[in-house]
């Protein structure tokens, strides 16, 4: 049984996790995350065009002036399309027209409507593999292993390739964090559209499992902070162990919690169904924000398939 009403007898046996939230007619919060990713992407398409024309400052506050801006933006844009992660296939359609699109953007120099389409495609195919993903313990593992590999790949292998000897190709392959007083064609940051498709991840994954999905956005976005402020003073930097330090930080607690609760206790660690599209509440999760959705069923340690 899918939605939030509960049986007299289970109401008895377990009670609330904690003070339920208020009730949301259905398709309004989608439908309002929409409406922001909209907004954010209109607004980081204006911001593209018109930020070159205001006075230039100093380096420091360039950046500091670029990364608020630009982060701020991007991460609305990314949280704001989360309603991709209940849509199946549509997802990835999404992400193939959107990335289609970005192919003549940036062949054009139209560096802000790029942007925005990457954005767009990254989210679509991020939003998509957390759907596939069915336990915490995954996302745990991608985090670990996609780290690594990120490290190897700046250090000896495919991206320290790509840089040298096709640096022409990069920006077919990035997101441009444009400067305030500057023209992006000649300076920017770069930052990779693989890099937003794990930040769409995670913001899925916290979303489908009761993690804290606000704190995911902004534990995430000042990983690329670090990311970027140290690829600026150092040289190329691996982007995703900074996303998996965000992501791992504001939610390590609610996990280990999760994992170590016995059975039967409201916190279990819990394992998505495949069929299972909603996010994971009912009543709010002790120390979440989850959303308010149709909750997925969830495993306990005893391996019976249950409620949250």
């Amino acid at each position: 049984m899918s939605g939030t009403s509960r049986s007299r007898r289970t109401d008895r046996r377990r009670p609330p996790l904690g003070p339920g939230p208020p009730h949301v007619p259905a398709g309004a919060e989608p439908g309002a995350r929409l409406r922001l990713a909209i907004v954010a992407g209109a607004l980081l398409f204006l911001y593209g065009y018109l930020a070159p024309y205001v006075p230039q400052t100093g380096i420091r506050a360039g950046l500091v002036l670029a990364l608020a801006a630009n982060l701020a933006l991007f991460s609305a844009l990314i949280a704001g399309l989360s309603p991709l992660r209940a849509a199946g296939a549509r997802a990835l359609l999404v992400a193939a027209v959107a990335g289609g699109l970005s192919v003549p953007l940036s062949w054009a120099g139209w560096i802000p409507a790029a942007n925005v389409a990457k954005a767009v495609a990254a989210a679509g195919l991020g939003y998509w593999l957390a759907g596939a993903v069915t336990s915490l313990g995954v996302i745990v593992l991608i985090a670990g292993l996609s780290a690594v590999v990120d490290i190897v790949s700046v250090a000896w292998g495919p991206t320290k390739a790509l840089i040298e000897k096709a640096p022409e190709s990069v920006g077919y392959l990035t997101v441009a964090f444009v400067w305030p007083g500057y023209d992006p064609a000649r300076l920017s940051t770069a930052l990779g559209v693989a890099d937003l498709v794990f930040f769409a991840l995670y913001v899925g994954a916290a979303r489908a499992f009761g993690l804290r999905s606000a704190a995911t956005v902004a534990g995430v976005a000042l990983g690329i902070a670090a990311a970027v402020v140290g690829g600026i003073w150092i040289g190329v930097m691996p982007a995703l162990p900074w996303l998996a330090a965000g992501f791992l930080a504001v939610n390590a607690d609610l996990m280990i919690r999760r994992r170590r609760s016995p059975a039967g206790d409201g916190d279990a660690f819990c394992e998505r169904g495949p069929g299972d599209d909603g996010d994971v509440t009912g009543h709010r999760l002790a120390g979440s924000d989850g959303d308010r959705a149709a909750g997925p069923a969830c495993r306990g340690p005893s391996g019976g398939r249950r409620r949250v």
